[in-house]
């Protein structure tokens, strides 16, 4: 009892240290780039496929029996009739397709774990809790599936203590998923989680950053939601650490400021403060005195600084600000949860997906586009960041070949206006820049084919070795670019011309003679989806031409170079899937008109950008 004591009040002092001092962290609210994760006790149709059975426990979920097993989540939902993934509940019977039948319904036992990244040293602002290991996950190879590797956002988590921490925290329910890779920030290391962000101390401990504080995230509007300010009030009514019956008291002001009831609803704010890690994810070998999870909890939420308060915009929603968390009551289904806050801090890092309300208010910050993947420490302004390196932080695996069409000699489609001439090879190029930044600040690995006003086949040579030079040696530069680059996803990006000024709108072609062909056709309709999608909200009713074969353009049975398969006059072809894109007709008037404002090419580039990379987190990547 002595030792538990002890434990208690170290994690009480942790979460009083808001009040002291701020802490270097980050930060915010449901972002929408992947769905929130929160349980809702909804069955799923009864199973019926062949394979094993699995009776869901509590702290499962979907991904994680999932990774167990060695078998993708998809699998699961559709042998399952399973819908939406986080509709799983206690005491459900899973078949899990593709995993031998066995007598007990638990994953197959873990064995191995990766190493361990070392901690850089830096004082500590809170001390953790001890945490027993976790079982060790299942080595990639072993079963085919790495335990580690979450395909919904395309990280892992690498480090044994952030591994360990994330298990007997809760999870997926907990943290949400990871949302970038392991680095260093102000001294720590550090990774971003969707509604958190884990820190590794010189001792090995594990906590989170208090992501709401001042120097990090202390903002009130965020995606359209509002949310209550701190209340300097209630911080001078929180017990001071070494007060008589400091913890008791301390858990008594919890209760008192996150009601279970208020305003004629059921909040749940204590019941769901309460219930954030369960007593057998934190100590499954059942030796520590249960009386400690209040003071686990109180680990991972900190203390309530404001009352709670309606979205002054939506009378359906309540919300509880805490030191390192946001809780959102939703009336319209009766659930409580946190906010994916640290989606709300990574688009502010990193510029992509930043709600113009979070912006407004983040642009003094110092994390404000600070990431920046092609300077030194993959930092804008490293001064404002000192002990911080943010180098491979957003990066994920699979590489991204953006060709702008034409260059050089090769010009392409134009329209003359009387102030000025629209040229497709600039517009190629200038939209394809557009679309790798953006893709690089989410993260993505991406090269150019081209990156002035050139053509790729440069200085000019017998690339197809028919004892010619040709158009078609610069296209054959092009996919051997992407090939010899190892590219996962292949996008060549032009605008249209006809003869006929009447012809208007967007379309995608895609090649349906390779090994590929519906993978192809899948990602030419999430980029067309994308640019008419992207488009229209920034005011622009583009004519939606649909997808493509290219065999549509070049006659039957024929293909564009830089898509369809290798032949007699084509020495090598793309080994990978591939779509060509053309945002507008030149040769019309209309058309032509909008491509010629920013606006419109800024919203061709958000939209080829956002399909890349929901194609390539389709694809597990």
């Amino acid at each position: 009892m002595k030792y538990y004591n002890r434990i208690v009040q170290s994690v009480a002092a942790a979460a009083a240290l808001w009040f002291l001092s701020a802490t270097p962290g980050l930060a915010v609210e449901a972002a929408g780039i992947v769905p929130a994760v929160a349980p809702a006790p909804t069955p799923s149709a009864a199973p019926s496929a062949s394979g094993a059975r699995y009776t869901v426990k509590a702290g499962d979920t979907l991904f994680s029996i999932a990774r167990s097993f060695g078998v993708s989540s998809a699998s699961i939902q559709e042998a399952n009739g399973i819908t939406d993934p986080s509709l799983v509940k206690v005491g459900q019977l899973l078949v899990i397709p593709g995993a031998a039948p066995q007598a007990a319904s638990t994953p197959p036992a873990a064995q191995a774990s990766p190493a361990a990244v070392p901690a850089q040293p830096s004082p500590t602002p809170a001390q953790a809790s001890p945490i027993p290991a976790a079982p060790a996950p299942q080595p990639a190879g072993a079963m085919g599936k790495d335990p580690l590797f979450f395909e919904e956002t395309g990280f892992r988590i690498a480090n044994d203590q952030f591994w360990n921490y994330f298990n007997r925290r809760g999870g997926i329910r907990t943290f949400g998923y990871p949302i970038s890779k392991e680095f260093l920030l102000l001294g720590f290391r550090v990774q971003l989680f969707q509604r958190s962000i884990m820190q590794l101390n010189p001792d090995g401990s594990v906590t989170t950053m208090n992501l709401l504080d001042d120097g990090l995230m202390p903002y009130t509007r965020m995606n359209g939601s509002s949310f209550p300010a701190p209340d300097a009030a209630l911080a001078g009514a929180v017990p001071a650490p070494g007060s008589d019956a400091y913890f008791d008291r301390l858990l008594q002001f919890v209760k008192e400021r996150s009601p279970d009831q208020w305003s004629e609803l059921g909040t749940n704010f204590n019941k769901a403060f309460n219930g954030t890690v369960l007593y057998e994810e934190a100590y499954p070998d059942g030796k520590q005195d249960p009386g400690i999870m209040p003071a686990i909890n109180l680990e991972l939420w900190g203390v309530p600084t404001s009352a709670p308060a309606y979205d002054p915009t939506n009378k359906n929603f309540v919300y509880l600000r805490f030191q390192r968390g946001i809780m959102h009551f939703d009336k319209t289904n009766g659930t409580t949860q946190g906010l994916l806050l640290g989606e709300h801090l990574k688009s502010i890092i990193t510029g992509v997906g930043l709600p113009p309300d979070l912006e407004e208010q983040a642009k003094g910050s110092r994390f404000y586009r600070q990431y920046n993947p092609t300077a030194a420490n993959g930092l804008a302004r490293p001064n404002d960041l000192p002990g911080t390196d943010m180098r491979g932080a957003f990066s994920r695996d699979g590489l991204v070949v953006v060709d702008p069409g034409h260059g050089g000699t090769q010009v392409g489609a134009a329209h003359v206006f009387s102030d000025v001439i629209l040229v497709e090879k600039d517009l190629n190029l200038k939209v394809a820049q557009k679309t790798a930044d953006i893709l690089r600040r989410s993260g993505r690995q991406v090269m150019l084919t081209r990156t002035s006003d050139s053509q790729v086949n440069n200085p000019p040579r017998d690339v197809t070795g028919d004892g010619k030079m040709t158009l078609d040696d610069d296209l054959q530069a092009r996919v051997d670019f992407a090939n010899t680059a190892g590219a996962a996803v292949f996008l060549s990006i032009h605008f249209n011309g006809n003869n006929s000024s009447e012809l208007r709108g967007m379309e995608v072609y895609y090649n349906t003679m390779r090994p590929f062909s519906d993978k192809n056709r899948r990602f030419a309709q999430t980029v067309l989806d994308n640019l008419i999608a992207s488009t229209k909200a920034a005011g622009y009713n583009m004519v939606n031409r649909g997808i493509k074969p290219d065999e549509t353009a070049v006659g039957k049975g024929n293909s564009f170079y830089l898509l369809g398969p290798a032949d007699e006059d084509k020495p090598r072809a793309t080994q990978m899937v591939g779509v060509l894109g053309e945002g507008a007709f030149l040769t019309n008037l209309e058309d032509a008109e909008w491509v010629k404002q920013e606006k419109f090419l800024d919203a061709l580039a958000a939209g080829y950008a956002r399909a890349v990379d929901q194609y390539m987190q389709s694809a597990g990547r």
